[in-house]
Parts: C-alpha cells; sequence; structure tokens
C-alpha cells in the first residue's frame, strides 16, 4: 500500500470523530506534567484555549510533537480524536533519525496490546474497543505501512509486527477484550 492510499483510509475512517471538550491535547500534556498537584482552573482552560483545532486533520504538526505524553494521558474519546493526527506526523517522521523524534516509537506503543503492563490493559483495551470497524482498519493499515517500509529504525518495523501479532491483525474474537484476567 502507498501512502496516498493509507492515507485516503485514515481520513475516510476518522471523518466527523468529535473532539473530546473535556480533555484536548494540551490539557492532557498537562495531566502529565502536573501530576502531583491539581491543576488550576486557570491552567486548564489556558491548555484547552491553546488547542483550536476541532478536526484532527488541522491539529498543527508542532502541537503533536510538543505534546509527548499526551496519548498518555487523553480520555478515550480525546485519544481517538487526536490518534489519526499522531499517526500521519509519524509516518512523516519514519525516516528521522530515533534522536530526533519521539513520535513514531510513541504512536507505536499506544497502539501496542501488552499482558505485560497489567494496570494498562483496561486502559488499553478502553481505547482500543472504542474505534469502530473502519478505525480499527486504518490502525492496521498504518500498522501494516510501518511494518513493511524501509525505514532506518529497525524497531519501528518490529513495534508495528508486534502490535498486529498481540491485537490489530488478530481476528476480533480472538483479540483480548474488557476485562481479561492476567497470570
Amino acid at each position: 500500500m502507498d501512502r496516498v492510499r493509507l492515507d485516503e483510509i485514515m481520513e475516510v475512517a476518522f471523518m466527523g470523530v468529535s473532539r473530546d471538550e473535556e480533555c484536548t491535547l494540551h490539557q492532557a500534556e498537562l495531566k502529565d506534567h502536573s501530576p502531583e498537584r491539581d491543576v488550576s482552573d486557570a491552567e486548564w482552560l489556558h491548555a484547552k484555549e491553546i488547542d483550536v483545532a476541532t478536526d484532527w486533520r488541522e491539529v498543527p504538526s508542532a502541537a503533536l510533537d510538543e505534546c509527548g505524553a499526551a496519548m498518555s494521558h487523553a480520555t478515550p474519546q480525546s485519544w481517538r480524536f487526536y490518534l489519526p493526527a499522531y499517526m500521519r506526523r509519524a509516518l512523516g517522521l519514519l525516516d528521522a533519525p530515533i534522536l530526533e523524534t519521539w513520535i513514531p516509537g510513541s504512536v507505536l506503543h499506544h497502539l501496542t496490546f501488552s499482558r505485560k503492563y497489567a494496570g494498562q490493559v483496561p486502559y488499553t483495551l478502553e481505547r482500543f474497543e472504542m474505534l469502530n470497524d473502519a478505525q480499527g482498519k486504518a490502525v492496521c493499515a498504518f500498522l501494516e505501512y510501518v511494518r513493511e517500509y524501509p525505514c532506518a529504525v529497525a524497531s519501528y518495523r518490529q513495534d508495528a509486527d508486534l502490535a498486529l501479532r498481540q491485537y490489530w491483525g488478530l481476528h476480533i474474537a480472538n483479540r483480548p477484550h474488557g476485562q481479561i484476567v492476567l497470570p
């Protein structure tokens, strides 16, 4: 699959996804920077005011670049809204040296299900299960593209393959669901 076709798949799949008005990109990032103190109402409102895009396709690359922890702290609805923007940004950075960008590795991490991190299981599955069929297929197409892309960072291909083997590439009946029992 070529990049143009992948962009089309993501566009169609995530068309009309609404932004979570309770947790925007910079608000999610603020949660990471203030874990040990309460965020003031003024700080929370200011973070929201930074995020003017209500269509994921209009989220500036610079905003994604500066919000390295947002995907970990976003609400499920916010995660779904920003996910295609982050995937698109990651695609544009696959050839960048790993020391120059964290985005491709982070996106792949946030799309990987792992029983190893017991505390993250419900968090991960809640987000994954929020995606509809077309969005899930767009994630698969993204991961397949990265797995096959001849990028200099071999770990990107390996991480994409792992995400496919552990969740996205499985038939829906064979995927982990909801609350699972960990060994």
